[in-house]
Formats: structure tokens, sequence, C-alpha cells
């Protein structure tokens, strides 16, 4: 009899093996959930970090194109162009153009508008840039302004 018990006592009872499996089905479908998680968080950031990466290109390019232009106008919201109609910047087709020259393709910008505010002798120039991200039914939209003093001769 006393070999009995311990025969008894050496194995595990078909409960306790089904509570181990379905805690390891459980914890496993948690990881993978959130594995899932972590992985489309992480394409968002990285869609994100593109999209700025556009934006500080165009917000560069266009400084530069206004502090080497003087007389300046907007075209129908669009377009920057010299009022002599030889230089300008705008976006077309996914390309930042600076004076006719395609100098950027973007991942994630899509479009530009352009105002301007003058004041005495100083201009302001507002650029607001649309972009996508995944996921996004509407575009976002950034800002940016570049100041200009206005140089009298």
């Amino acid at each position: 009899m006393k070999r009995r018990l311990d025969e008894k006592r050496r194995g595990f009872t078909l409960t306790e093996l089904t509570v181990v499996l379905a805690v390891m089905a459980i914890v496993t479908a948690l990881s993978l959930t959130f594995s899932s998680l972590l992985s489309e968080r992480s394409k968002e950031g990285e869609a994100l970090l593109e999209a700025m990466n556009d934006i500080a290109v165009a917000e560069s390019a266009i400084e530069s194109w206004l502090n080497k232009n003087t007389e300046i106008e907007i075209e129908s919201g669009a377009a920057l162009k010299s009022t002599d109609g030889t230089r300008s910047v705008k976006i077309e087709d996914g390309k930042l153009f600076v004076n006719e020259n395609a100098i950027y393709t973007f991942e994630r910008v899509t479009d530009m508008t352009f105002a301007k505010q003058e004041q005495n002798e100083n201009t302001i120039y507002f650029c607001s840039v649309a972009y996508t991200l995944p996921k996004q039914a509407e575009k976002e939209n950034y800002t940016f302004s570049v100041y200009k003093q206005t140089v009298t001769p």
C-alpha cells in the first residue's frame, strides 16, 4: 500500500497540467498582442519622423531662398516667385522645386501654401505644410514662418 501512494505523488494531475497550459496560452497571447502594438507604434513614429525630416528640408530651402531674393510675391498661395518671374519655390507632384529644379522628393509632405504679412519694413512669410501619416483619414498641418526685413536702397 505504501508503494501505491509514492507512485501517485510522482506525477502531475490532469487539472494541474491544464492550468499550466492555460496560463502559458494567456501569456503567449498577451505577448503577441503587445509585440504587434509596439510594432505599430514604431511604424507610426517612423512615419512622423519622415514627415518632420521632409518639413525640415522644406523649411531650410525656403528660408535660404527667401534670404537670397528681395522682390518676392506669392503666386496663388502655392508658390513663391521673384517679381521678375525668374526664380521660384513650389511643391509639385511630391517634389520641392527651387528655381524650376527638383531638389528634394518628399516621403510624406503633400502640399504647401504660403501667406505673408507686411508691416513697415518687415515681412513675415508663413508656410503651411500638409503631410500624411498612416491610419489617419485627414492630413496633418505644420506651419512655420520666416522673418524678412525689407532692405530699402
